[in-house]
């Protein structure tokens, strides 16, 4: 059968609007997790000739405390080294088009849930960018998601179109890329007991003798799994216990954010409820559709049931997942959504069909979500930046430099954004991606690594600079760039403010600061007999010199060396001003920074 126009048509707006909103994190880095995922099934198993290694899929493992068994994932991994090696940009380019071949999946399955092309073309667009997406398109690790959901929704497909036998091996597949696909046998029993007609027996016997091979492939992955892990379940060992409070407020929560993902540090408050309206209407109608006695005009009863029934099975196996209210704010952990989302924009299709002025509700629900997804995007894509302006700045550096390199304000999470692990007190350049030297010579330090810094600065004065280090932060980020520049170290210090009391080093981190956060100052301070009554006053003033505002604190109470940390609140009136940060302890006072908010 040969597409139609319309069907292009559809494509390109689906790719368009995919590479519109990731394109800018193609060029990005690896970050966090990936280098766990990739380096240790890719670069580990990098020779795919090798069949030896598959014995790590069936050979029981040790140390797997977490209980994931995903061995599509991890070969999708094995293979793509062959092709890609340490360039991130493929694998990158490996999870957009599976997004975009989701987003087309559901189109077809719209078509054959009996919505009518427009509605169907819709849904497809509104997963394209749906705004719980970012994290998963963009960041490698949560190639779990993407790859599970692609093979969830061909078997769906194929289960639709009765290919009931074909549509086992795109289920063994879901299954082993991640333990969400769990929920696809329910999925598939729910549209078979409602699309089936008869009596409540006859649906019953029909639905089992459909799906009954499904679950017998649930229970050889889950034989399978103890084999190769020795447990059956498993979760995040930082997940609240079930049945606690924190549990229960958390998976509310989790159904909340399903229906209105927004990350509030990126956008107005206007935009949850836009969305809340929006996505909360389409499940109204949804509702509505179920009920009435008689089908709809875009889709039948039983239709909407398998909507519902899809929403709450893809949400249940999330449970375990260590999802907070926090996320709700910062979008973290949004990769979790993913599965779930296909019954959202399904809903919206369904109500786009059944509307009026199709057209207008069309422009409004397009408009919203990619508004809400482009600054839901903006973490994701600043944080790649910065990982590949690392990669660059290390592999310059290292090429031209027999000096150390100390790199500083390195985020470790950025409004929701991974970017380096917090395993170790300081990040590490990973190898195979940087030689040995590299590793060796450049210093990766996060913001929540400060005082460590602080000491490196520290010991590199104290050396008189003769071992050459050079000291760099991380100043700005965007979608396109990130710039990292060198940190001032002078003279100036240690200052000798006291008898009792010496400033060796401070310094005050700018990278995101904004109007509305807090700006903190940094310092390690060498204390003598009980020096800790003297005030410290962190000030922020304008180009005149008037105070804006200022805090006042008392140094360590007990001798010996120390890292002090002041924060000051910067008011939202500060936005768009420039103002400079001074420090006065014991009658002196120093400008330490300039910033411009």
């Amino acid at each position: 059968m040969t597409p139609s126009p319309r069907s292009w048509l559809l494509v390109a707006a689906v790719l368009a609007a995919a590479l519109v909103l990731y394109g800018p994190s193609l060029n990005g880095g690896f970050v966090y997790d990936d280098f766990g995922y990739i380096y240790a099934f890719g670069w580990y198993f990098r020779d795919v000739s090798n069949f030896e290694m598959l014995q790590w899929f069936w050979v029981p493992r040790v140390g797997f405390a977490m209980g994931t068994y995903r061995p599509v994932l991890e070969l999708s991994y094995v293979f793509e080294w062959d092709l890609w090696g340490a360039n991130p940009f493929g694998y990158r380019l490996t999870n957009l088009l599976l997004h975009v071949g989701n987003a087309l999946l559901i189109a077809r399955i719209a078509l054959r849930l009996g919505m009518m092309p427009l509605a169907a073309g819709c849904a497809a667009l509104l997963f394209a960018i749906s705004p719980a997406h970012p994290e998963t398109c963009t960041w490698l690790s949560a190639r779990v998601n993407v790859l599970a959901l692609f093979f969830m929704l061909l078997a769906t497909l194929m289960f639709l179109r009765c290919n009931l036998w074909l549509s086992l091996i795109p289920t063994a597949l879901a299954l082993g890329s991640k333990e969400t696909a769990l929920a696809l046998p329910p999925i598939l029993s729910a549209w078979a007991l409602v699309a089936t007609e008869g009596s409540v027996r006859e649906r019953v016997v029909a639905t089992i003798k459909a799906t009954v091979p499904h679950w017998l492939l649930v229970v050889g992955f889950f034989a399978l799994r103890y084999h190769t892990l020795g447990v059956i379940g498993g979760s995040y060992p930082d997940a609240p216990d079930v049945g606690s409070l924190e549990f229960v407020t958390s998976r509310l929560w989790l159904q909340y954010a399903t229906l209105a993902p927004v990350n509030e540090l990126r956008n107005p408050e206007f935009w949850r409820w836009v969305l809340m309206v929006l996505n909360g209407s389409a499940f109204t109608v949804l509702l509505f559709a179920v009920v009435r006695t008689r089908t709809g005009a875009s889709i039948s009863r039983a239709s909407a049931l398998f909507l519902f029934a899809w929403i709450l099975c893809a949400n249940v196996p999330l449970y375990a997942a260590p999802f907070s209210t926090e996320t709700v704010v910062n979008m973290m952990s949004s990769r979790l959504l993913y599965e779930p989302t296909v019954a959202v924009v399904l809903a919206v299709g369904f109500l786009v069909g059944c509307a009026p002025r199709r057209g207008l509700l069309i422009g409004i629900a397009v408009a919203s979500y990619f508004v809400v997804a482009w600054n839901n995007a903006g973490p994701w894509a600043e944080s790649e930046r910065i990982a590949r302006a690392v990669d660059v700045v290390a592999e310059d550096f290292v090429a031209t430099h027999d000096a150390p390199l100390l790199l500083v304000d390195l985020p470790d999470v950025f409004d929701g954004a991974f970017l380096y692990a917090n395993r170790d007190e300081s990040p590490r350049l990973m190898e195979p991606v940087h030689t040995a030297k590299a590793v060796a010579q450049v210093t990766l330090v996060r913001a929540s690594a400060w005082e460590q810094g602080l000491r490196l600065i520290d010991a590199h004065l104290d050396s008189g600079r003769a071992d050459g280090l050079v000291v760099r932060r991380l100043e700005r980020a965007s979608r396109w760039s990130a710039e990292i520049v060198d940190e001032p170290v002078d003279d100036r210090w240690p200052l000798r403010v006291t008898e009792d009391l010496t400033v060796r080093c401070a310094r005050c981190p700018v990278f995101g600061l904004r109007a509305g956060g807090e700006l903190e100052l940094q310092m390690l301070v060498d204390s003598e007999n009980g020096a800790g009554a003297l005030p410290l006053v962190l000030r922020l003033v304008d180009d005149t010199g008037a105070k804006l505002d200022e805090f006042t604190r008392g140094s360590t109470e007990a001798d010996g060396r120390h890292a002090l940390r002041m924060s000051l609140p910067l008011r939202s009136e500060l936005s768009g001003r420039r103002v400079h940060v001074e420090l006065s302890v014991g009658g002196r006072t120093e400008r330490l920074v300039s910033i411009e908010l």
